[in-house]
């Protein structure tokens, strides 16, 4: 339990824990990132209320502004907390696994900067902690560089994977890129509810069904799906599927892709065993079944 606020001479909002103020720290934006984020909430509220949003008129906020990093090297904490507080997010952060789970749980983010070697709780385990009841994105921060990693990561959950050493330009780039992600899917097209079969995609609600049971999803898993979903029966190449899963902001392999058909089918085999709509094309990529076509 915390015991009080104290403020540090920097401006900074700390969560005092009664032994230190290094637990838990907040990079408050400036008055005038203040004001510029109070001005394109109006905006976008103002959009929602002119044109309604199809599935839901809840008036839209911004997609990305409280991140939650998660590392214990607290001068890279340091420098990376002042850049996007410069950028006008709010930054909370923890220097182990299990305080930055407890942080996570006791308040609302938009997004979360996870290292993967961490006393207490590596950040794997973290990140399936969190997986386990939410679909917040997930940006993995570590010195691993084998593709093996980078796979584990994102079969944990994680929506990215960035490489130590980077620059603070490439990690608010990336963020950028799946915020811009999060607004284009805030607005969902027409259309975009699906059924092929027995299988449902609603695209606006972020939700799949299988013979109407739910199935979890993480947001690039459902787009994947999804792109399959939208031309049942053609097969869809692996670079299509990343650029339509990912967009064309972010590099990443065709294992990747892999990847995320894996975790798309243990997800329904644990609704239905006998599920197996999802086809391999072997050199070329992969196709969802047409209905009734066996």
């Amino acid at each position: 339990m915390h015991s009080g606020r104290a403020v540090s001479p920097g401006g900074r909002c700390c969560q005092d824990t009664g032994d230190n103020l290094s637990d838990f720290t907040v990079a408050a934006p400036s008055p005038q990132q203040q004001r510029r984020h109070l001005e394109l909430r109006l905006q976008l509220n103002s959009k929602c209320w002119t044109a309604p949003r199809q599935f839901d008129d809840t008036p839209l906020e911004m997609p990305v502004t409280r991140v939650l990093m998660i590392d214990d090297d607290r001068a890279l904490v340091g420098v990376v907390s002042a850049a996007l507080g410069e950028e006008g997010y709010q930054v909370t952060t923890a220097h182990d696994g299990k305080r930055g789970l407890e942080a996570f749980l006791a308040a609302p983010f938009d997004l979360v900067l996870l290292d993967v070697l961490m006393p207490e709780l590596d950040g794997l385990e973290v990140c399936r902690r969190i997986r386990a009841g939410s679909q917040v994105p997930i940006i993995f921060l570590t010195s691993r560089s084998d593709e093996v990693d980078r796979i584990n990561g994102l079969e944990t959950g994680a929506d990215d994977y960035v490489v130590k050493p980077f620059s603070t330009r490439e990690l608010v780039a990336r963020i950028r890129a799946i915020a811009r992600r999060l607004e284009r899917g805030a607005e969902p097209p027409a259309g975009e509810a699906l059924r092929v079969g027995e299988l449902e995609l609603d695209l606006g609600r972020f939700e799949v069904r299988w013979r109407g049971a739910s199935v979890p999803l993480t947001k690039s898993e459902l787009l994947v799906l999804h792109a399959l979903a939208r031309q049942p029966g053609f097969v869809l190449s692996r670079d299509r599927l990343i650029d339509l899963a990912r967009g064309s902001e972010v590099v990443i392999t065709e294992r990747t892709v892999d990847t995320f058909i894996k975790r798309i089918r243990q997800k329904l085999h644990a609704v239905d065993e006998g599920f197996d709509e999802i086809q391999t094309v072997v050199g070329v990529g992969y196709r969802l079944r047409k209905a009734g076509a066996r």
